[in-house]
């Protein structure tokens, strides 16, 4: 077996051991969530419907011969059914008034060609006929199945039906009448539905029609049949007669029909039994002896080919490529999911049927006893497995249009079959399950209930009921009365009301994981995907192979809806909102403050690259300044009310160095410190905590000046003077203080692309016109000296005033999570890199003491070394990791550029990112529409906790820019955003991550780096088009008050764009 057929499940299975617990997941949607052209409806099929098996003609098909033998548990048959046969017209009306958009049934050959071909049946023509336009005129679209595990059983016995080659000329003869005399109101033909139960079931275990087995294999006492061969050539002959029948309606009808045609397959999600590597090539070994591959690739698995070896049939040349893409669409009957065990050893053992073939054991559950063939007797309820086939089939078969064309609940009939809360709560789940796959870029095209009316059910008979109508088959009238999902169905269908699918789900129910990890023992070979279990792979790259492929088929925790409230945190988490000075205070010259290099910057002219990717004057988009920003130098007081209102538990703010000591050293500024002690004691009295930044990518602009800034060693001595100041003034009311906040986006923003204060680049490499710097050295040198600064200060505070104050400090980064562009190794290394670059750059050093080692050589001496006592300095210099994310980006390798000189950073990280696959990537990235992703936070949460010793974290930074208009105050979007970062937060923390805290960006409006005034990120409306700077709570603020005041759930649901996230070639 090809081990690179392994990578969808690899991807699918690979998630954190941590994730197995249980979880509560909550679809919150309506019918307009949905595309325009998807649509909902529901199914019955011939037999198990019309009933009237011996009326106006029809003659006998193999499941009538295969009831009347008694083989049904209840000893029932198809005779009467529901009765379709004479009370379609009252069905259609209940189609209609449930709101059905299409119906799906199937026709009866039997019914229409008695004698399997020749002599048409004109009553059974005038029948579907009749069908087809009662339902064509109530305006639902009609979904037509040609074979739904039915045969006329004069074809049987004549040459054995589907095990001779002479049924496909009888097929299409078959289907060509219906496809005259009906296919011009048919918009969806299946061909054959369930192709791979027919083989198995009939011809295998005998405990379908036709009942054909063979000792030992059989399940039913058959009379006649071949299991080690007949479900093969079974299944062998329905693939070409498909494919003969698709050729047809293309030639002659679907020109002037223009309707589509497709094949139809049952499936289970497969979960391993253990992670052990066989077990998990069992699972993609039972996908692989399905029936997907002849009609979108040509032919059968490879595995097939080894293990059926000559009992399987071959495909002529011609075959293959007539068989080769022979759909529109697939039809996906789904219900469960199972447990697969390997059984290899089973190989070994001669005579062989397919089930063994397949040489995996499967049960529903753990707790059931595993065998070849699956027939589960307590199905679970698992919509996260039917989601993962969807995803499954996306990326192993080319992204087909997949129709639902089966998903129901089947529960035991009895007197409350009316009162069917079970089948609303089934149908929710797996609806909401369904618009997640398309949210993740899965074509899925409809959804069909099965089934509309109670039917009879070819394994139980009328023991369980399925349908949205209940039918009394005890009354000869089969009356119809609809259950509680028939009305919910309505109301959903009508977009009357949203739909709340609740799912509560063991996942240790799902995978068991041993405390060994998963991937023991992975080598990763050329062939990114060819994993063998041999050797084991390096630390990162495992951690990475972990988090990054679990991501796009992950069951319940990520693709779904968190529920939860404030009380489901820890009682020392805290939730916060932020500001920072700069960005909020505004009062730039008064009570004796200095420029800081943002007054410099902003007021400058130039060019600069904005949001929209156009270059216009001015070094902020809308040529803004932060002169008067939010005006919080004499608002804060109004401020702090504000704060108080909403129930914040704390506020991070930070102190301009520009304000307190104008000089950057020396003379202390008492108005300033009046202002901080002022702030702050209007903050603790309201019993808020206070976390401080004492640099927020600002610096005095007199020390740019003197001896260049961050450039200069000289800085260390000054910075630490400032934080003492600090410390002294104000450290015994801050809880927790940030030293400097994005040191890696201040070195490459800066000092690199110049597009952030201080605005230092040199050419090629700046997006801006700088007037001085150099991109290939100086980011490594601001960088390095804001490491030592916050080593220092942290060993100052440390010592000097932690043991009385008792307060937490740390350093913090911006992040992003990063998905490779594509599945290739040097894509997957990239991903790496950039993390070692962007994170790494920082984190890295304050950690572990020292720069990766990546750095270390491919910078070589533009990277400034540490000294043996800096590196014992630096190593564990945080209580705690600040973290700020906001997006997501995609990464692509570009490590030929490192034969290019000179480099700036960018280059020297020799990836490109781009925050979609629809974005031109590049070195420096700018997301100009960056991905809501919260996964990525999550992501991002637990690499850090399994990279860098499980620190305590605080999300410092979260929030949602959107452009500022006169909608700002209705921010739904903000707080669907905070929903699922917040439900993403508290995953982490259930994953066991250490996170401490949550804080929103930002609290109030401010003047925003990048964009100005043009762009809003607050909790509070600030209108700086009026001098006041009023303040307006807008939606997201009573959202975060209720939240935070524990008065509502949450809801919040994750839509991962899944093409958004890893692209997979075929």
């Amino acid at each position: 077996m090809r081990q690179s057929s392994l990578l969808p499940l690899l991807l699918i299975l690979f998630f954190p051991p941590f994730l197995a617990k249980e979880v509560l997941c909550i679809y919150n949607f309506t019918r307009n969530d949905f595309p325009a052209d998807f649509v909902f409806g529901a199914g019955t099929s011939s037999y198990q419907y019309e009933g009237a098996v011996t009326e106006d003609g029809r003659t006998p098909s193999i499941w009538d011969t295969f009831t009347h033998e008694g083989r049904i548990s209840d000893k029932s048959t198809g005779d009467i059914a529901s009765d379709g046969y004479h009370k379609y017209k009252e069905d259609a009306k209940l189609m209609s008034d449930v709101g059905l958009e299409a119906y799906r049934f199937s026709i009866s050959w039997s019914r229409v060609l008695p004698n399997g071909r020749g002599t048409v049946n004109p009553k059974g023509l005038e029948y579907y006929k009749s069908v087809v336009n009662e339902i064509f005129e109530r305006g639902i679209k009609i979904h037509v199945s040609l074979h739904h595990l039915d045969l006329p059983q004069v074809l049987h016995d004549e040459y054995g039906g589907w095990l001779s080659h002479r049924i496909v000329d009888d097929f299409k003869e078959y289907a060509d009448l219906c496809f005259r005399e009906f296919g011009d109101k048919v918009s969806h033909w299946t061909t054959i539905v369930e192709p791979n139960v027919y083989a198995m079931a009939g011809y295998d275990t005998g405990i379908f029609a036709p009942a054909r087995c063979s000792y030992p294999f059989g399940f039913n006492n058959c009379t006649a049949g071949n299991s080690t061969t007949e479900p093969y050539i079974t299944a062998h002959n329905m693939l070409l007669a498909h494919a003969e029948v698709v050729k047809l309606y293309r030639t002659k009808y679907q020109g002037n029909q223009n309707g589509k045609i497709g094949l139809n397959f049952y499936s289970f999600w497969g979960y391993p039994f253990s992670n052990s590597s066989v077990d998990i090539k069992a699972v993609q070994r039972v996908f692989d002896f399905q029936v997907l591959n002849p009609i979108v690739f040509g032919d059968y698995p490879e595995i097939m080919k080894t293990i059926g070896s000559s009992r399987l049939p071959n495909f002529t040349t011609s075959q293959i490529e007539m068989l080769k893409g022979s759909f529109d669409f697939i039809g996906l009957n789904h219900y469960t999911s199972a447990f697969v065990m390997d059984n290899s050893i089973i190989l070994k053992m001669y005579p062989r049927d397919y089930i063994l073939d397949m040489a995996a054991n499967i049960s529903a559950s753990r707790n059931d006893t595993s065998s070849g063939s699956f027939v589960p007797t307590h199905p679970q309820i698992d919509p996260a497995g039917y989601q993962n086939m969807l995803e499954y089939l996306k990326h192993k078969y080319g992204d087909p249009p997949i129709y639902v064309e089966e998903n129901g609940y089947g529960v035991g009939v009895n007197g409350r079959a009316l009162n069917d809360n079970a089948r609303i709560d089934f149908l929710r789940q797996h609806i909401g399950a369904t618009l997640e796959a398309i949210r993740n870029g899965v074509n899925v095209k409809g959804y069909f209930v099965w089934s509309f009316v109670d039917v009879f059910e070819y394994l139980g008979g009328y023991q369980s009921s399925c349908g949205l109508y209940h039918v009394d088959f005890d009354d000869d009238l089969r009356p119809r009365t609809p259950k509680l999902s028939a009305h919910w169905y309505y109301s959903f269908l009508k977009n009357n009301s949203e739909a709340f699918s609740t799912e509560r789900t063991n996942l240790q129910n799902l995978l068991h994981f041993s405390h060994e990890p998963v991937t023991k023992g992975f080598h990763l070979q050329s062939d990114p995907w060819a994993f063998e279990f041999r050797n084991p792979m390096s630390l990162l790259l495992l951690l990475l192979l972990l988090i990054l492929f679990f991501l796009p088929f992950l069951t319940k925790e990520v693709l779904c809806i968190y529920k939860f409230t404030r009380n489901d945190f820890p009682t020392n988490f805290v939730f916060g909102a932020g500001t920072s000075s700069y960005q909020y205070e505004g009062a730039v010259a008064e009570d004796g403050r200095t420029p800081s290099i943002w007054d410099t910057f902003s007021h400058e002219g130039g060019q600069c690259l904005s949001f929209t990717m156009v270059y216009n004057e001015g070094r902020v988009p809308d040529k803004s300044t932060g002169d008067i920003a939010a005006d919080g130098y004499h608002k804060y007081k109004e401020d702090a009310k504000f704060m108080s209102d909403v129930g914040l538990e704390a506020y991070r703010f930070s102190i301009s160095w520009s304000r307190i000591l104008p000089n950057g050293r020396g003379a202390v500024n008492p108005k300033g410190l009046e202002y901080y002690r002022s702030v702050v004691n209007e903050i603790f009295e309201r019993g808020i905590k206070i976390h401080v930044s004492l640099h927020h990518l600002d610096l005095p602009q007199i020390i740019q000046d003197e001896y260049g800034g961050w450039l200069s060693p000289r800085i260390v001595d000054d910075f630490k003077e400032y934080a003492d100041l600090c410390f002294r003034e104000f450290g015994e009311k801050v809880s927790h203080w940030t030293t400097i906040v994005e040191p890696n986006v201040y070195g490459m923003g800066g000092y690199d692309s110049g597009l952030i204060a201080p605005g230092r680049c040199s050419y090629p490499f700046g997006l801006k016109n700088c007037t001085a710097g150099n991109s290939t050295t100086e980011p490594y040198m601001a960088v390095h000296n804001m490491l030592i600064a916050h080593a220092e200060v942290v060993k100052l505070y440390r010592t000097k005033y932690q043991g009385n104050q008792n307060g937490k400090i740390g350093i913090n980064f911006y992040s992003f999570w990063v998905y490779p562009y594509s599945n290739s190794s040097a894509n997957i290394e990239a991903v790496q890199r950039v993390f070692d670059f962007r994170f790494g750059w920082v984190l890295n050093p304050v950690v572990f003491g020292d720069y990766p080692e990546i750095m270390k050589k491919i910078c070589g001496s533009k990277l400034p070394n540490f000294t043996t006592s800096q590196k014992k300095l630096l190593k564990g210099s945080f209580d705690f990791i600040g973290l700020n994310y906001y997006t997501s980006a995609f990464v692509i390798d570009n490590s030929n550029i490192l034969s290019m000189f000179p480099r700036d950073y960018f280059l020297d990280m020799a990836a490109k990112l781009s925050a979609s696959r629809n974005d031109t990537p590049s070195s420096a990235f700018v997301p100009t529409h960056p991905q809501i992703d919260p996964t990525g936070l999550q992501n991002m949460l637990d690499y850090l906790k399994h990279s860098y010793g499980d620190p305590p974290i605080f999300v410092e930074e979260n929030g949602y820019n959107v452009e500022a208009n006169s909608t700002a105050l209705n921010d739904s979007a903000r707080i669907d955003f905070l929903r699922q970062h917040i439900g993403a937060t508290l995953e982490a923390v259930r994953n066991g991550v250490n996170v401490k805290g949550y804080f929103v960006w930002s609290f109030i409006d401010v003047f925003e780096y990048l964009t100005g005034y043009q762009t809003s990120c607050g909790l509070y409306h600030v209108d700086f088009n009026d001098d006041l700077r009023p303040r307006t709570p807008k939606l997201s603020a009573h959202w975060y008050y209720n939240f935070l005041k524990n008065n509502s759930e949450a809801f919040t649901i994750q839509r991962t764009d899944l093409h958004n996230l890893l692209y997979f070639s075929q």
